[in-house]
């Protein structure tokens, strides 16, 4: 991550829709989490009350902070400024998704370019944004 000393390994998380990506990614019950809210994944956040079990509880929303829904590359850019200048309050740094990110950011890779369809020269702008952060 770009200004930001990486401390701590990193993991990326595959799987289908509804899986469990975001509630395993901010479920912990220890670490303050900050939380790129790309997917408006932070709604299961707060309604998820924990598996009958036990084994996997309630999410500690007060050991996470998230932005609000992240639907431009401006609110990325904001996001991304926010985190540079607090990083060290945070363990944890969970963009959920790096899809929708990816989308976010072709989104205005064609709004620049003034076209509808991307180009495989889009497909590179966008994959070089993602390295950088």
């Amino acid at each position: 991550m770009a200004n930001m000393p990486l401390t701590q390994d990193s993991i990326f998380l595959y799987a289908a829709p509804g899986a469990g990506k975001t509630l395993f990614a901010t479920g912990s019950q220890k670490r303050r989490t900050f939380y790129f809210n790309v997917e408006n994944g932070y709604k299961t956040i707060l309604t998820w009350p924990g598996d009958p079990e036990g084994l996997y509880p309630r999410c500690r929303t007060d050991l996470i902070h998230s932005t609000p829904t992240i639907k431009t590359l401006n609110h990325w850019l904001d996001a991304w400024q926010y985190l540079c200048n607090n990083y060290q309050n945070y363990e944890v740094v969970v963009i959920d998704t790096a899809t929708e990110l990816a989308k976010v950011f072709m989104a205005d890779q064609l709004q620049k370019r003034g076209k509808a369809m991307a180009e495989q020269s889009d497909w590179g702008i966008v994959l070089q944004r993602l390295e950088w952060f």
